[in-house]
């Protein structure tokens, strides 16, 4: 390959790269945001927030973490986060029955998403 082929392969690689760490940490604000805006109660819930590429219908419960486990919790999020490809579809969700009563009051989605957008 030419010298400027070779530089124009790298240049793409390196905007590429940044886009993806873009995305991945915009992905992971709004699932942080998510879990703030859960309401704390018995911390179920809020401990109950997974991240990934796809729906799982074999998602942990959120019932076998003690109450101090939501930073593994976050944790595990993180990493999720950090395997995200710009292609992957990401998707914050719960397997709790209950959550969806509790964002028609509380709005915990709708609110990470406006801070989302006011971010942009």
């Amino acid at each position: 390959m030419s010298k400027f082929s070779d530089q124009v392969t790298r240049g793409v690689a390196n905007v590429m790269g940044k886009t993806t760490k873009a995305y991945r940490r915009e992905v992971f604000a709004l699932y942080s945001d998510v879990v703030r805006y859960t309401p704390r109660d018995t911390g179920t819930l809020r401990r109950s927030w997974l991240l990934g590429r796809k729906l799982s219908q074999e998602a942990p419960d959120a019932r076998q973490y003690s109450g101090g486990e939501l930073n593994a919790a976050v944790g595990a999020a993180g990493e999720a986060a950090g395997e995200l490809r710009l292609k992957d579809d990401a998707f914050i969700f719960t397997n709790m029955v209950y959550a969806a009563p509790v964002e028609a009051q509380r709005h915990m989605v709708a609110r990470a998403v406006a801070d989302a957008q006011a971010r942009k």
